[in-house]
């Protein structure tokens, strides 16, 4: 794996180690290298930038770049807000470890253009593979790309290796079913645990290669 370190700034997340069970993917809604700002390239890392400001300590402890480069914010045996859940206290953020993917979320088409963020701009413009898919009221998605993905699943099944936590992945990601997810398996997207949330809109061959690296799909 190729990582990085990106520290956040002491004070951004609790440094006491919780026991983990969980993994739980996300997506940033963040700039990537497909949404060029200014006519130059875009850096996932604003997204950890943008963590590094918040007062209210939410981010992860790792997000894995659209050319698989994975950057490392804090020791993942400690914990911060990610899922944004009320009524539990913070109980599945303390048990639980966030992947981030850098990706631009849910896209608005404007006639032969994309464009993120819910803006339409210069600055704002799409260029990279998208997924078409009718789910929570948008119809187009960022996909992420090939070298992210195999970054992830090494990542996740480094973290479950890590944790001693048996990677069982919940299919699909698109489904809303909390409590429940966290019931049924230890690897989720943020969209199956929030009916508000679009990340991440995964298709096929990710779970295929999700598969392919050994780990189990429930649904």
């Amino acid at each position: 794996m190729n990582i990085k370190p990106y520290p956040l700034k002491r004070g951004q997340w609790f440094p006491n180690m919780t026991e983990k069970k969980f993994v739980v993917w996300h997506g940033t809604a963040g700039r990537t290298s497909h949404t060029p700002i200014s006519g130059g390239p875009a850096k996932a890392t604003t997204s950890i930038d943008g963590w590094n400001t918040a007062s209210d300590r939410v981010g992860a402890p790792w997000l894995v770049d659209r050319d698989g480069t994975i950057y490392k914010t804090f020791e993942d045996s400690a914990w911060i807000y990610h899922l944004g859940l009320k009524g539990t206290r913070g109980r599945y953020d303390k048990s639980s470890v966030a992947i981030e993917f850098a990706n631009e979320l849910a896209l608005d088409l404007d006639g032969d253009r994309l464009h993120a963020f819910g803006m339409n701009t210069p600055d704002t413009r799409y260029t990279g593979p998208f997924l078409t898919y009718d789910w929570r009221g948008h119809h187009y998605f960022a996909q992420l790309d090939e070298a992210q993905v195999d970054a992830g699943i090494e990542l996740t099944l480094d973290i479950c290796h890590r944790h001693d936590i048996e990677p069982a992945f919940y299919y699909p990601s698109t489904t809303y079913d909390f409590p429940r997810c966290f019931q049924v398996a230890t690897i989720l997207c943020h969209s199956n645990c929030r009916a508000d949330k679009t990340d991440l809109c995964l298709p096929e061959w990710v779970f295929e290669k999700i598969e392919g690296a050994g780990i189990r799909l429930v649904s």
